[in-house]
């Protein structure tokens, strides 16, 4: 039996308030996800803080200057993970 590796590509920009939902929502799926890369888009409120806050080798944060979610995405994309990629691109505009 083929066992897949699972990872997310999580782009954000001030989603303090959602962060620990989403990833809460991610970690939480029938599948388990192995690793959650998290490129924080120069957040301007404390969403770098609360990612900090979090203890789980399973997630990366990385932080950038503000360059758009087409450039968080890039930066993900250039991040060693290996096999496919897919990606969870944000929360659904009525959240924000």
């Amino acid at each position: 039996m083929y066992h897949s590796t699972i990872g997310v590509i999580l782009p954000t920009y001030n989603r303090a308030r959602y962060i620990l939902e989403t990833l809460g929502s991610i970690i939480s799926q029938t599948r388990p996800v192995d690793r959650i890369l998290i490129i924080d888009d120069g957040s301007t409120d404390n969403t770098l803080e609360v990612l900090k806050t979090i203890n789980d080798s399973r997630i990366t944060v990385i932080s950038k200057p503000n360059g758009g979610k087409s450039s968080a995405l890039n930066m993900a994309m250039r991040v060693p993970a290996g096999g496919c990629v897919d990606g969870f691109y944000g929360l659904p505009m009525m959240m924000i």
